[in-house]
């Protein structure tokens, strides 16, 4: 049985995104709603997601048939989680967070890198074009900018560094309007959905 047609879904859709609009106005009671709707039912789907993909396989697969029975220390250590709201048990909560906190560092030490060495590698180009002569030009004066251990009293390291600083902000500008292109992406998205799927004013 269905509970939610398409058309309560569409106008469910057209409703909350009124409300999320009426942001623009000020801060409302309706924004709020929408808001926290939002929250809550992105943390009910991640904790049902988490236990149909994660906890339920664990304690099925692994545990009941595969006879890992070690896997229990980790449901245990996860549910002292939840002493963080019992203000005398509360200090157990650091366990867990310090082995999540472990347990990222170590992962990305030993998997990240790779990317960024990668990266440092190829910025060790051949000069073949202008592209490439700019692309080691532009390395080297934002390098500079970075030197703190020389006086920059030198034309060619002072110059050097200004360039650097004037490239940095150049890109920080074209990631900021990229970013600002992706939302207003967004936005167009939902006045489609209002224009052409709700009130169907265009095709």
């Amino acid at each position: 049985m269905t509970v939610i047609t398409p058309t309560m879904s569409t106008w469910l859709g057209v409703i909350f995104t009124l409300f999320a609009f009426s942001f623009l106005y000020k801060e409302n009671p309706f924004y709020r709603f929408a808001e926290h709707t939002l929250v809550a039912m992105q943390a009910a789907y991640t904790a049902v997601l988490e236990y149909y993909n994660y906890v339920k396989p664990a304690v099925q697969q692994d545990i009941l048939k595969g006879g890992r029975t070690w896997l229990i220390l980790a449901i245990v250590v996860g549910l002292l989680y939840y002493t963080m709201f019992h203000p005398k048990l509360s200090w157990l909560s650091r366990f867990p967070v310090s082995i999540a906190v472990g347990y990222g560092v170590g992962y990305n030490l030993a998997y990240t890198p790779r990317p960024f060495l990668v990266q440092i590698r190829d910025s060790f180009t051949q000069i073949k074009d202008v592209n490439s002569f700019l692309f080691v030009l532009f390395l080297l004066c934002t390098l500079t900018y970075f030197i703190f251990t020389i006086s920059h009293g030198s034309k060619v390291v002072r110059y050097g560094a200004i360039s650097g600083r004037w490239i940095m902000m150049i890109t920080f500008g074209y990631m900021f309007g990229n970013t600002v292109q992706g939302r207003f992406s967004l936005l167009l998205g939902r006045f489609l959905f209002l224009l052409k799927d709700a009130f169907h004013l265009v095709k």
